[in-house]
């Protein structure tokens, strides 16, 4: 998906009735910090049952959006690989990967089943 709309659209429906939706991909879908705060959500809430998320290529460290989805990760109960690759664009994005993987570390200790991170 790379439409915000549809992206929005998605995700509200998922959260009402998810249908056995297990692969979400955002690859390059240029999430902004309002679909960054509703995967979060998604992802904290009882209806998530996706085992695979992808979010590369979406330059979430300059968002602060990255914080959100890793503090839900904690809430979550369903990831077992999650991609996060190719989400900094320059050096100067150090100060928020080192925020995101300080949070993400935190969800990672709550979180029974992820089994794959990739954070290239």
């Amino acid at each position: 998906l790379t439409d915000h709309d549809s992206i929005v659209k998605t995700l509200r429906s998922l959260m009402v009735n998810n249908e056995g939706v297990t692969h979400l991909n955002f690859t390059n879908a240029k999430i902004g910090l309002r679909e960054a705060s509703l995967i979060a959500e998604f992802l904290a809430s009882d209806k998530c049952i996706v085992t695979d998320l992808y979010l590369s290529e979406n330059n979430l460290w300059a968002l602060d959006g990255a914080t959100c989805i890793a503090d839900s990760m904690s809430k979550n109960r369903s990831i077992i690989n999650l991609n996060l690759s190719k989400n900094g664009k320059s050096w100067d994005i150090l100060g928020s990967l080192d925020n995101f993987v300080d949070h993400l570390a935190v969800a990672i200790e709550n979180h029974p089943c992820i089994r794959s991170i990739n954070l290239s």
